[in-house]
């Protein structure tokens, strides 16, 4: 894979008449922004690899929230992307595309031993005074909110009513399909194999299929792919990447209703009808090359904890197992921005992707529209961490 160092042959795409964006990855960042930047006139042209949400958007716990997130300013971003999430579903919705992705209902959270509270309420003080909607409950209310979950040993509990989950690909389906609608132009199934430039002055894109495509910007927003597609630009984007491993589990009745975190796992409802677990614990059972067995150990450990806690799932088994690779910058934080090395090169990778895409697009709709920073984005930027590798 190489920088290509000449102009591009190809034509601009969508029916804009702004800008011409390209936009590299068809995940929950990238199908909002592509939505976003054509909604505000922009041409852009959307490229995935696979499909819409096929890579780490299908295998998040896509928990919405700024519940655990620091320092401050990334604290901020987390909270008003919650906003940003029912704004984007009403305007998808407004336009005529579904918005069935965001599921509402809150967060609710327990501990069971002194020090799990202590450490509770500790944070949840810490939340309130930073403006977060948190409220500490006791052990009756936590009934009244999931009825069929055990609260065995019970010594505080915490519930956030702004949190949500999201169908990470239902959510980029939707987005697409809203987009398109709009004039984007789609294309999956395609790599990107070269960046074309004139200089350091970034003009396009070239796929796999042979195809040009000429751009006044290019957004990298390829989740953990984000630094193999810089690279081709020339361009060091320090990436730690994550593995987690979801388990899945057979539908059943009167499960609970909204993420929900006890000690030692996490887990909420799955639009099949039943309950994706997840833990740290387990996400550390798993590696790049791990396959998704619905049998392996993690998956089983999963599934035996859960029964404990929600007894009305005794009867059920693991349906499908995820294992999915996260995003992570080297440093924790976001990498959100213009590339100071390579004019016309944005790119657009973090952790929480799944709460912070739809703040994030409306940004890079403004910052390449209007050309006008961001300050909520001062502490992101690319200048932080990424350096030159090549010409």
């Amino acid at each position: 894979m190489r920088a290509e160092t000449h102009g591009s042959a190809g034509s601009p795409t969508g029916s804009g008449s702004g800008p011409h964006v390209a936009v590299v990855g068809a995940g929950v960042i990238g199908a909002a922004a592509a939505y976003r930047l054509a909604a505000s006139g922009a041409r852009v042209t959307l490229v995935d690899r696979g499909g819409p949400g096929a890579g780490t958007s299908a295998n998040s716990f896509a928990w919405v929230n700024a519940n655990q997130k620091e320092p401050y300013s990334y604290y901020r971003l987390n909270l008003e992307s919650m906003a940003a999430h029912r704004r984007l579903r009403d305007d998808v919705r407004g336009g005529g595309v579904a918005s069935d992705w965001l599921h509402e209902g809150g967060g609710l959270e327990i501990a069971t031993t002194s020090a799990g509270a202590d450490r509770l309420l500790a944070k949840a003080a810490r939340l309130r005074e930073w403006g977060y909607r948190i409220e500490t409950i006791d052990e009756r209310a936590v009934h009244d909110l999931e009825p069929h979950l055990r609260t065995s040993g019970f010594t505080a509990a915490a519930y956030c009513p702004d949190e949500a989950w999201v169908d990470g690909p239902m959510f980029c389906r939707r987005l697409v399909s809203a987009a398109s609608a709009l004039g984007v132009s789609v294309r999956t199934g395609a790599d990107v194999v070269a960046i074309t430039r004139q200089g350091d002055r970034i003009t396009g894109i070239g796929l796999s299929t042979g195809e040009r495509i000429h751009a006044d910007h290019v957004v990298i927003a390829a989740g953990r792919w984000t630094d193999r597609v810089a690279a081709l630009a020339g361009i060091h984007v320090p990436l730690a990447p994550t593995c987690g491993l979801l388990a899945v589990t057979s539908p059943f009745e009167q499960r609970v209703n909204r993420v929900v975190h006890v000690p030692g796992m996490n887990f909420r409802p799955d639009p099949s009808g039943g309950l994706v677990l997840q833990s740290g614990e387990t996400d550390a059972m798993v590696t790049a090359d791990t396959p998704p067995d619905t049998q392996h150990p993690g998956c089983v450990r999963l599934l035996q904890r859960v029964q404990q806690h929600v007894p009305t799932a005794a009867n059920t088994s693991i349906a499908a197992a995820r294992v999915g690779i996260r995003p992570m910058p080297a440093d924790g934080l976001s990498i959100v921005g213009p590339v100071e090395q390579r004019a016309g090169l944005y790119l657009a990778v973090t952790h929480s992707g799944v709460t912070l895409a739809p703040l994030l697009a409306e940004l890079i709709t403004v910052e390449l529209t209007a050309d006008t920073p961001d300050s909520r984005l001062a502490d992101f930027r690319p200048s932080r961490c990424v350096s030159v590798t090549g010409d």
